[in-house]
Protein backbone atom coordinates (compact mmCIF):
# COMPACT_ATOMS: atom_id res chain seq x y z
CA UNK A 1 0.00 0.00 0.00
CA UNK A 2 2.93 2.40 0.22
CA UNK A 3 4.43 1.64 -2.91
CA UNK A 4 1.04 2.12 -4.66
CA UNK A 5 0.64 6.07 -2.73
CA UNK A 6 4.17 6.85 -4.14
CA UNK A 7 3.11 6.13 -7.15
CA UNK A 8 0.55 7.98 -7.09
CA UNK A 9 2.45 11.03 -5.52
CA UNK A 10 5.44 10.53 -8.30
CA UNK A 11 2.30 10.67 -10.70
CA UNK A 12 1.21 14.20 -9.23
CA UNK A 13 4.77 15.32 -8.71
CA UNK A 14 5.50 14.95 -12.15
CA UNK A 15 3.13 18.01 -13.19
CA UNK A 16 5.69 20.51 -11.92
CA UNK A 17 8.12 19.40 -9.60
CA UNK A 18 11.61 20.08 -11.30
CA UNK A 19 12.97 18.08 -8.06
CA UNK A 20 11.24 14.98 -8.99
CA UNK A 21 12.89 14.33 -11.76
CA UNK A 22 16.13 14.98 -10.68
CA UNK A 23 15.73 11.80 -8.08
CA UNK A 24 13.56 9.67 -10.51
CA UNK A 25 16.57 9.33 -12.58
CA UNK A 26 17.99 7.00 -9.64
CA UNK A 27 15.19 5.08 -9.37
CA UNK A 28 15.41 1.50 -10.62
CA UNK A 29 14.06 -0.36 -14.11
CA UNK A 30 11.65 -2.24 -11.39
CA UNK A 31 10.77 1.44 -10.26
CA UNK A 32 9.76 2.66 -12.92
CA UNK A 33 7.97 -0.26 -14.36
CA UNK A 34 5.60 -0.22 -11.73
CA UNK A 35 4.93 3.02 -12.58
CA UNK A 36 3.98 2.91 -15.66
CA UNK A 37 2.06 -0.49 -14.95
CA UNK A 38 -0.20 1.67 -12.74
CA UNK A 39 -0.55 4.48 -15.16
CA UNK A 40 -1.63 1.98 -17.85
CA UNK A 41 -4.26 0.43 -15.35
CA UNK A 42 -5.43 3.86 -14.87
CA UNK A 43 -5.32 4.63 -18.48
CA UNK A 44 -7.01 1.16 -19.19
CA UNK A 45 -9.95 2.20 -16.69
CA UNK A 46 -10.87 5.53 -18.48
CA UNK A 47 -10.99 4.14 -21.85
CA UNK A 48 -12.38 1.44 -21.43
CA UNK A 49 -15.36 3.63 -19.06
CA UNK A 50 -15.63 5.84 -22.09
CA UNK A 51 -15.97 3.62 -24.63
CA UNK A 52 -18.81 1.95 -22.40
CA UNK A 53 -21.16 5.34 -22.24
CA UNK A 54 -20.32 6.08 -26.45
CA UNK A 55 -20.25 2.65 -27.96
CA UNK A 56 -20.80 -0.30 -25.67
CA UNK A 57 -23.86 0.70 -24.02
CA UNK A 58 -25.59 1.69 -27.50
CA UNK A 59 -24.60 -1.37 -28.89
CA UNK A 60 -25.56 -3.56 -26.15
CA UNK A 61 -29.20 -1.59 -26.61
CA UNK A 62 -28.70 -2.65 -30.04
CA UNK A 63 -28.01 -6.28 -29.69
CA UNK A 64 -30.87 -6.82 -27.31
CA UNK A 65 -33.24 -5.50 -29.56
CA UNK A 66 -32.04 -7.06 -33.09
CA UNK A 67 -34.02 -10.92 -32.85
CA UNK A 68 -36.90 -8.07 -32.17
CA UNK A 69 -35.83 -5.97 -35.18
CA UNK A 70 -34.68 -8.76 -37.68
CA UNK A 71 -38.12 -10.17 -37.50
CA UNK A 72 -39.68 -7.25 -38.69
CA UNK A 73 -37.51 -6.94 -41.21
CA UNK A 74 -38.19 -9.43 -42.79
CA UNK A 75 -41.07 -9.99 -44.72
CA UNK A 76 -43.73 -12.08 -42.50
CA UNK A 77 -45.33 -13.15 -46.13
CA UNK A 78 -41.67 -14.30 -47.80
CA UNK A 79 -40.74 -18.24 -48.39
CA UNK A 80 -37.85 -18.52 -50.39
CA UNK A 81 -36.99 -22.29 -51.69
CA UNK A 82 -33.90 -23.32 -53.29
CA UNK A 83 -33.84 -26.99 -54.95
CA UNK A 84 -31.65 -28.60 -57.22
CA UNK A 85 -30.10 -25.03 -57.70
CA UNK A 86 -33.43 -23.81 -58.72
CA UNK A 87 -34.93 -20.54 -56.73
CA UNK A 88 -38.95 -20.62 -56.08
CA UNK A 89 -41.03 -17.87 -54.12
CA UNK A 90 -44.56 -17.85 -52.79
CA UNK A 91 -44.96 -14.44 -53.70
CA UNK A 92 -45.47 -11.99 -57.05
CA UNK A 93 -42.21 -10.95 -58.88
CA UNK A 94 -40.59 -8.97 -59.18
CA UNK A 95 -40.52 -9.07 -55.03
CA UNK A 96 -38.60 -6.17 -53.71
CA UNK A 97 -37.37 -5.12 -50.05
CA UNK A 98 -36.64 -1.29 -50.05
CA UNK A 99 -33.31 0.10 -48.87
CA UNK A 100 -35.63 2.36 -46.21
CA UNK A 101 -36.49 -0.87 -44.80
CA UNK A 102 -32.95 -0.91 -43.07
CA UNK A 103 -34.11 2.07 -40.91
CA UNK A 104 -35.25 -0.72 -37.99
CA UNK A 105 -31.61 -1.07 -37.93
CA UNK A 106 -30.02 2.65 -38.11
CA UNK A 107 -32.21 4.76 -36.21
CA UNK A 108 -30.69 2.97 -32.95
CA UNK A 109 -26.77 3.32 -34.17
CA UNK A 110 -27.60 6.58 -35.36
CA UNK A 111 -25.96 6.01 -38.95
CA UNK A 112 -27.18 7.04 -42.33
CA UNK A 113 -27.60 4.43 -45.29
CA UNK A 114 -25.32 6.05 -47.45
CA UNK A 115 -22.41 5.43 -45.40
CA UNK A 116 -22.82 1.69 -45.02
CA UNK A 117 -24.02 0.85 -49.08
CA UNK A 118 -21.11 0.81 -52.00
CA UNK A 119 -23.45 2.98 -54.12
CA UNK A 120 -25.65 5.92 -52.92
CA UNK A 121 -28.50 5.55 -55.62
CA UNK A 122 -29.68 1.84 -54.63
CA UNK A 123 -33.38 1.93 -54.34
CA UNK A 124 -33.58 -1.93 -52.90
CA UNK A 125 -31.60 -3.73 -50.86
CA UNK A 126 -32.95 -7.13 -52.62
CA UNK A 127 -35.44 -7.85 -55.72
CA UNK A 128 -36.33 -11.68 -55.87
CA UNK A 129 -37.09 -11.87 -60.00
CA UNK A 130 -36.89 -15.72 -61.04
CA UNK A 131 -37.55 -14.43 -64.76
CA UNK A 132 -34.29 -12.28 -64.64
CA UNK A 133 -30.90 -12.53 -65.71
CA UNK A 134 -27.96 -10.95 -64.32
CA UNK A 135 -27.75 -8.24 -67.30
CA UNK A 136 -31.21 -6.92 -65.82
CA UNK A 137 -29.02 -6.17 -62.81
CA UNK A 138 -28.39 -2.25 -62.73
CA UNK A 139 -31.59 -1.76 -63.93
CA UNK A 140 -33.39 -3.17 -60.73
CA UNK A 141 -31.14 -0.03 -58.89
CA UNK A 142 -30.76 -2.71 -56.10
CA UNK A 143 -27.86 -3.84 -53.99
CA UNK A 144 -28.66 -7.60 -54.76
CA UNK A 145 -30.33 -9.60 -57.26
CA UNK A 146 -32.06 -13.23 -56.70
CA UNK A 147 -32.63 -14.93 -60.32
CA UNK A 148 -33.70 -18.43 -60.97
CA UNK A 149 -30.32 -20.12 -60.56
CA UNK A 150 -28.05 -16.90 -59.97
CA UNK A 151 -27.38 -14.50 -56.89
CA UNK A 152 -26.07 -11.11 -57.86
CA UNK A 153 -24.74 -8.19 -56.00
CA UNK A 154 -22.08 -5.63 -55.36
CA UNK A 155 -19.19 -5.88 -53.48
CA UNK A 156 -18.40 -3.20 -50.85
CA UNK A 157 -15.46 -2.28 -53.95
CA UNK A 158 -18.96 -1.27 -55.75
CA UNK A 159 -18.31 -4.11 -58.82
CA UNK A 160 -20.86 -6.77 -59.63
CA UNK A 161 -20.50 -10.17 -58.40
CA UNK A 162 -22.59 -13.51 -59.50
CA UNK A 163 -22.68 -16.14 -57.96
CA UNK A 164 -24.15 -19.52 -58.98
CA UNK A 165 -26.72 -21.69 -57.24
CA UNK A 166 -26.53 -24.79 -58.79
CA UNK A 167 -23.65 -26.24 -56.08
CA UNK A 168 -25.88 -25.15 -52.97
CA UNK A 169 -27.42 -27.02 -50.64
CA UNK A 170 -31.45 -27.41 -50.87
CA UNK A 171 -32.73 -25.54 -48.03
CA UNK A 172 -36.00 -23.17 -47.20
CA UNK A 173 -35.88 -19.41 -45.58
CA UNK A 174 -39.17 -17.64 -44.23
CA UNK A 175 -40.15 -15.56 -41.68
CA UNK A 176 -40.82 -18.67 -38.97
CA UNK A 177 -37.55 -20.29 -39.52
CA UNK A 178 -35.92 -16.37 -39.07
CA UNK A 179 -37.67 -16.14 -35.88
CA UNK A 180 -36.55 -19.40 -34.74
CA UNK A 181 -32.78 -18.48 -35.34
CA UNK A 182 -33.09 -14.96 -32.96
CA UNK A 183 -34.93 -17.07 -30.26
CA UNK A 184 -31.81 -18.97 -30.17
CA UNK A 185 -29.06 -16.03 -30.15
CA UNK A 186 -31.21 -14.45 -27.71
CA UNK A 187 -29.45 -15.84 -24.32
CA UNK A 188 -26.11 -15.24 -25.83
CA UNK A 189 -26.65 -11.90 -27.48
CA UNK A 190 -26.10 -9.88 -23.89
CA UNK A 191 -23.26 -11.69 -22.84
CA UNK A 192 -21.48 -9.98 -25.87
CA UNK A 193 -20.95 -6.22 -24.71
CA UNK A 194 -19.92 -7.39 -21.11
CA UNK A 195 -17.26 -9.74 -22.94
CA UNK A 196 -15.93 -7.41 -25.62
CA UNK A 197 -15.55 -4.38 -22.44
CA UNK A 198 -13.52 -6.96 -20.28
CA UNK A 199 -11.35 -7.99 -23.66
CA UNK A 200 -10.52 -4.24 -24.32
CA UNK A 201 -9.91 -3.74 -20.60
CA UNK A 202 -6.79 -6.36 -20.44
CA UNK A 203 -5.40 -5.65 -23.86
CA UNK A 204 -4.97 -2.11 -23.26
CA UNK A 205 -3.46 -2.64 -19.81
CA UNK A 206 -1.11 -5.22 -21.44
CA UNK A 207 -0.08 -3.61 -24.49
CA UNK A 208 0.14 0.03 -23.23
CA UNK A 209 3.16 0.09 -22.04
CA UNK A 210 4.82 -1.81 -24.54
CA UNK A 211 3.34 1.10 -27.03
CA UNK A 212 4.31 3.61 -24.54
CA UNK A 213 8.18 2.20 -24.72
CA UNK A 214 7.57 2.21 -28.75
CA UNK A 215 6.38 5.50 -28.76
CA UNK A 216 8.99 7.18 -26.57
CA UNK A 217 12.28 5.28 -28.33
CA UNK A 218 12.75 7.94 -31.41
CA UNK A 219 12.10 11.31 -29.03
CA UNK A 220 14.62 9.58 -26.22
CA UNK A 221 17.17 9.00 -29.14
CA UNK A 222 16.66 12.90 -29.92
CA UNK A 223 16.60 14.19 -26.31
CA UNK A 224 19.90 11.92 -25.87
CA UNK A 225 21.57 13.77 -28.95
CA UNK A 226 20.50 17.05 -27.21
CA UNK A 227 22.03 16.41 -24.09
CA UNK A 228 25.38 15.12 -25.89
CA UNK A 229 25.07 18.43 -27.54
CA UNK A 230 24.73 20.65 -24.62
CA UNK A 231 27.25 17.92 -22.71
CA UNK A 232 24.61 16.90 -20.23
CA UNK A 233 25.27 13.97 -18.35
CA UNK A 234 22.52 11.47 -18.98
CA UNK A 235 22.27 8.17 -20.54
CA UNK A 236 19.32 6.94 -22.47
CA UNK A 237 18.03 5.28 -19.20
CA UNK A 238 17.95 8.20 -17.79
CA UNK A 239 16.38 10.46 -20.71
CA UNK A 240 13.01 7.07 -20.73
CA UNK A 241 12.89 7.73 -17.07
CA UNK A 242 12.03 11.21 -16.97
CA UNK A 243 10.31 11.03 -20.50
CA UNK A 244 7.92 8.19 -18.82
CA UNK A 245 6.85 10.83 -16.45
CA UNK A 246 6.51 13.75 -18.85
CA UNK A 247 4.55 11.06 -21.01
CA UNK A 248 2.21 10.52 -18.09
CA UNK A 249 1.92 14.11 -17.30
CA UNK A 250 1.39 15.61 -20.82
CA UNK A 251 -1.13 13.05 -22.25
CA UNK A 252 -3.17 13.60 -19.23
CA UNK A 253 -3.52 17.51 -19.68
CA UNK A 254 -4.40 16.88 -23.28
CA UNK A 255 -7.21 14.07 -21.90
CA UNK A 256 -8.34 17.03 -19.72
CA UNK A 257 -8.48 19.09 -22.50
CA UNK A 258 -10.37 17.11 -24.46
CA UNK A 259 -12.88 16.14 -22.01
CA UNK A 260 -13.83 19.57 -21.71
CA UNK A 261 -14.14 20.30 -25.41
CA UNK A 262 -10.59 21.96 -26.40
CA UNK A 263 -9.07 19.87 -28.98
CA UNK A 264 -5.50 20.79 -29.85
CA UNK A 265 -4.92 19.96 -33.51
CA UNK A 266 -1.12 20.32 -33.63
CA UNK A 267 1.24 17.76 -35.27
CA UNK A 268 3.45 15.82 -32.67
CA UNK A 269 2.13 18.55 -30.05
CA UNK A 270 3.02 15.74 -27.66
CA UNK A 271 6.51 14.81 -28.93
CA UNK A 272 7.20 18.35 -29.00
CA UNK A 273 6.18 19.12 -25.40
CA UNK A 274 8.14 15.59 -24.48
CA UNK A 275 11.43 16.87 -26.03
CA UNK A 276 11.55 20.75 -24.55
CA UNK A 277 10.71 19.77 -20.90
CA UNK A 278 13.34 17.06 -21.29
CA UNK A 279 15.68 19.25 -22.31
CA UNK A 280 14.85 21.99 -19.26
CA UNK A 281 15.10 19.09 -17.42
CA UNK A 282 18.74 17.87 -18.54
CA UNK A 283 20.18 21.53 -17.82
CA UNK A 284 18.92 21.21 -14.29
CA UNK A 285 20.77 18.22 -14.74
CA UNK A 286 24.15 19.86 -15.76
CA UNK A 287 23.80 22.46 -13.63
CA UNK A 288 23.11 19.96 -10.23
CA UNK A 289 26.21 17.93 -11.61
CA UNK A 290 28.33 20.87 -12.07
CA UNK A 291 27.54 22.48 -8.49
CA UNK A 292 30.54 21.94 -6.11
CA UNK A 293 29.14 19.31 -3.49
CA UNK A 294 28.99 21.16 -0.08
CA UNK A 295 30.96 19.92 2.32
CA UNK A 296 29.86 17.43 4.74
CA UNK A 297 30.73 19.29 8.38
CA UNK A 298 31.51 16.57 11.08
CA UNK A 299 31.19 17.43 14.47
CA UNK A 300 34.05 17.72 16.40
CA UNK A 301 35.50 15.07 19.45
CA UNK A 302 35.83 16.67 22.67
CA UNK A 303 38.56 15.22 24.57
CA UNK A 304 37.16 13.45 28.08
CA UNK A 305 39.12 14.72 30.83
CA UNK A 306 39.85 12.12 33.27
CA UNK A 307 38.93 12.87 36.88
CA UNK A 308 41.77 11.92 39.36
Amino acid sequence: MKSFIQLIKEYFLSFYSIDHYLKAIKFSFRHVLAYIMLFSLIYSLIVTAHLSSYVFKPMNQFLLSLPDKVAEFYPSQLEITIQNGQVQTNVDEPFSIPVTDLNVFLTDLDLDIANILPNTNLENLLVIDTYATPDDFEDYMTLSLLTSDRFVYLNEDGNIVIKSLQESEDFVVNHQLVVKICDQLRPYLPRIVPLLTLICFVVIALFFPFAIYCYLFPISLIVLLIGKIFSIPINIFKVYIINIYLYTSVTTVFGILSLAGLQIQLPFITSILIILFATVIGTNIKEQASSPAKPSIKPKKTASVSQP
